[in-house]
């Protein structure tokens, strides 16, 4: 793949609140669509925003509204929330395996540039054929950029690829008619678009890169702020703004049974060339909880689904980072799915990006050989998928301090209490246990309480304006003495020094 390769970057920031450490992250250049809109096809106007119908097939495309005649097939009416009209094939009119091409005006391409397209498609009917996404280059070559096979049910798909190209080139639309009469095929809503890499989704507002809309699941992920509505699991705070007002996208198991699955699709990537397309791919996951199932990651092609990450389990409350790094000349997307296990069991995902990816392990080879590949063993694996392709995974703790690494400074910070305290006490009691001593009426030195005298070892007392005092209490070996007089030499005056010994008849 050329052009220069950028970096999802995720900036981790100090901060000191609550007498505890905490880091937030800035976002660098993220892009939630990250793109530029250079056509745009609704096929509300009868001139089909200059598509045209190919003259080298066997029957053409209609534009209508509302449910197409047909029984069992098709759609009940158009896409767009602001539209009425779209594209179909009715299978009716055609025979078994013969095709409709509707094909779209030209594009010009001055240099390199990176497109996505975007669009959707209506494939329900239990004979349904096939749906084909071609680009046409200005010399009449046509290579497959996206396909689609089969029923899909009664619903709405998103379709999103990204493909490079380097010369003027115009899409082709291809229905192929199914078997029998239930295989109406419909399209609507085209948007091509410039984008620069990477390519982000921070579910903060619409994400069209990525969609869930699929049969081949059970339920579907739920966007969501703060906290999950079942204790014990699932994140207080999306990844993005570590806050509780971000966004991010979770599977509540608490409503699901077990083995249940929900997925994500990401787009298709084409390799126009055959020269090999390399796509990294990061995103952000939390599994905390007694009940956590799977969170699961599927390179996916046309004809295979290979699974390429995986986690099971609770793997702490915190953000966690995965990036998959996949180079291949195959047109191919990322599958993130879900699969609930019990009812602590909410898995929550966020920061979706894509981005270009140098495959720097690749050694040069005909293309029939395995990768060699090397890669850091301390977080990562590496699988070799068919044909000197690979898949490079990692994972790592996100950038963030979790809340097993909070407990762990407040039970740090409640073990110092405790020192603390016991320390207080200990020296609270040493100091109750040392004697007072003053000078009484016949100025003896009166010692009252328990002192801390060894045995016939002496304690030192300053005598000051008839008030009498220990000299250091710290130096002063330990034992107990409940009381001891002595008399002040008559000569000693009022700023004396006498030994106090210890009395055992007294102790």
């Amino acid at each position: 793949m050329a052009g220069m390769h950028s970096v999802c970057i995720c900036l981790p920031v100090l901060a000191f609140l609550c007498l505890s450490l905490s880091w937030s992250t800035v976002k660098v250049n993220a892009q939630t669509e990250g793109t530029t809109s250079i056509f745009t096809c609704k096929f509300e106007t009868e001139d089909i925003c200059g598509f045209t119908q190919d003259t080298t097939d066997n029957f053409n495309w209609k534009r209508t509204s509302g449910h197409t005649p047909s029984e069992g097939t098709g759609p009940s009416k158009d896409h767009s929330r602001d539209g009425e009209y779209y594209m179909y094939i009715e299978a009716s009119d055609a025979k078994t395996a013969q095709k409709a091409r509707l094909i779209s005006p030209s594009f010009p391409v001055s240099s390199l540039q990176l497109y996505i397209l975007r669009f959707f498609y209506h494939m329900n009917g239990v004979t349904t054929g096939d749906l084909n996404i071609y680009i046409r280059y200005s010399e009449g070559r046509d290579g497959l950029l996206w396909t689609e096979i089969g029923h899909q049910g009664d619903l709405w798909k998103q379709g999103t690829l990204v493909f490079y190209a380097d010369e003027d080139f115009q899409l082709i639309v291809e229905a192929i008619r199914g078997h029998q009469q239930q295989s109406d095929i419909a399209i609507d809503d085209f948007v091509l678009s410039k984008p620069e890499y990477p390519l982000t989704c921070d579910f903060e507002s619409i994400c069209p890169l990525f969609h869930q809309k699929t049969i081949t699941d059970d339920f579907n992920w739920n966007i969501n702020t703060g906290s999950t509505a079942t204790l014990l699991t699932g994140p207080n705070n999306d990844h993005t703004y570590l806050n509780t007002t971000g966004h991010y996208y979770y599977l509540a198991a608490s409503a699901r049974d077990d083995g249940l699955t929900a997925r994500w699709f990401s787009p298709h990537f084409a390799d126009i060339n055959n020269d090999g397309i390399a796509v990294n791919f990061t995103f952000y996951y939390h599994m905390y909880g007694s009940g956590i199932g799977r969170l699961n990651v599927y390179f996916s092609t046309v004809d295979t689904e290979e699974l390429v990450w995986t986690r099971e389990g609770s793997q702490g409350n915190g953000w966690r980072y995965a990036e998959i790094n996949t180079f291949t000349t195959q047109t191919h997307q990322f599958v993130i799915e879900g699969v609930a296990n019990d009812f602590r069991g909410d898995i929550a995902i966020d920061d979706f990006c894509l981005d270009e990816y140098v495959p720097q392990e690749m050694t040069t080879n005909s293309g029939n050989e395995e990768m060699d590949t090397t890669v850091d063993t301390t977080f990562s694996q590496t699988k070799t998928v068919p044909s000197g392709e690979f898949v490079k995974v990692e994972d790592k703790l996100s950038p963030g301090i979790s809340a097993v690494t909070i407990g762990g400074i407040i039970i740090g910070a409640v073990v110092l209490i405790v020192i603390a305290i016991a320390l207080g006490v200990f020296l609270y009691k040493r100091r109750s246990k040392t004697s007072s001593a003053y000078l009484n009426e016949d100025r003896q030195v009166i010692v009252e309480g328990s002192t801390q005298v060894g045995p016939q070892q002496p304690v030192n007392i300053n005598v000051y304006d008839n008030v009498a005092k220990f000299q250091s209490d710290s130096e002063q070996p330990s034992t107990t003495v409940t009381k001891s007089t002595t008399d002040v030499n008559e000569n000693a005056g009022n700023d004396s020094h006498v030994t106090v010994l210890r009395d055992d008849s007294k102790a």
